[in-house]
């Protein structure tokens, strides 16, 4: 229920947005945590030592999730250069040479 008030001058429009209430079931992980500790062994000798956090793998159920059309296919599928589908300089989070092809890589 957002109310839209307009000031007294009429110069400006005032929205108010209460809050929604989100569900439980809409907080929860959307993976299966038995995925994150994969890594960890389950003979009891080894569970009985102490287990670092740095041990414990991301399972392949996040990474195949992430996973989805290389730069080139998406080229070839569009018709379009592959240069198209890198980030734009200023949305990079990474260092230029990590979208660079294999042979620019090599070539550093």
């Amino acid at each position: 229920n957002p109310i839209i008030v307009v000031s007294s001058d009429g110069a400006t429009i005032v929205c108010w947005h209460p809050q929604k209430d989100i569900s439980y079931e809409s907080t929860k992980v959307s993976f299966d945590l038995k995925y994150l500790f994969e890594a960890i062994p389950r003979d009891l000798d080894a569970l009985k030592a102490p287990v670092s956090p740095l041990n414990i793998r991301i399972g392949s159920a996040i990474n195949e999730a992430r996973s989805g059309p290389t730069v080139l296919e998406l080229s070839k599928a569009f018709g379009l250069p592959w240069q198209h589908f890198r980030p734009r300089a200023f949305t990079k989070r990474f260092s230029p040479y990590a979208w660079a092809p294999l042979r620019e890589r090599k070539s550093l």
